[in-house]
């Protein structure tokens, strides 16, 4: 198999890191931080310096989050252990009965996390350390895609899987609308049927191995028997 490697969104700087530092500190009395990715955990770390947390619950988005917010704060964090994404988050049991808590990320990102906790009762602020960008792309990566008849396609989040169909539709390559894409979650699997993807599979979660799988099945599906 060739990988095109194309990145569809890159990570920046906030655009007032005073704010988000003061908002970090006025929310270490919170009764738990949720770090939504390993960015998430390095830029608030940063924005700390030195990074120390008074809250008593840290939870992460998946196993990497939290290898990184043991690594940067020095204490480990709750993470979910079936599922790494919004859904297995919130079914975390400690989540529950919780008042204030801070959502640590990009703007516009994690809402589900956001959404469920407030459907609780609970006091959710969001706090952007970093932004998302579109990123660019490549011309030889834009040819390969118009080239390679068997592409398949993965994108990790529903703001990803946006990118992905406006920049197939800036580049005509709207072909690939048909071609199998691969994301995380059934929440993001809906949102790549509203946007035109017409071929899209769930994996079981959004680990590296979870991913890799559900793209290969694709592959073995397509042989004949």
């Amino acid at each position: 198999l060739s990988v095109i490697e194309q990145p569809l969104l890159a990570i920046s700087e906030v655009l007032d890191s005073d704010l988000a530092r003061e908002q970090l500190r006025a929310a270490s009395q919170f009764d738990a931080w949720i770090f939504v990715s390993t960015n998430a955990v390095d830029r608030a770390a940063r924005l700390l310096e030195p990074p120390t947390l008074l809250t008593p619950l840290l939870v992460a988005v998946g196993e990497a989050t939290a290898a990184l917010v043991l690594e940067r704060f020095g204490r480990g964090a709750l993470t979910p252990l079936d599922r790494a994404d919004s859904e297995g988050v919130l079914a975390l049991a400690e989540l529950h009965n919780l008042r204030d808590v801070a959502l640590i990320g990009a703007l516009g990102g994690r809402d589900t996390i956001a959404e469920g906790l407030r459907a609780r009762g609970t006091r959710v602020k969001e706090i952007s350390v970093y932004r998302r960008i579109a990123a660019q792309w490549s011309d030889v990566n834009i040819h390969a895609l118009r080239a390679n008849a068997q592409t398949r396609l993965l994108a990790t989040s529903a703001q990803s899987v946006t990118e992905l169909a406006l920049r197939l539709r800036e580049f005509d390559l709207t072909a690939l609308f048909d071609a199998p894409l691969i994301v995380p979650s059934e929440r993001v699997h809906a949102h790549a049927g509203k946007v035109g993807f017409s071929q899209v599979l769930s994996a079981l979660g959004a680990s590296h191995a979870q991913l890799l799988a559900a793209v290969l099945l694709t592959f073995k599906h397509d042989q004949p028997r």
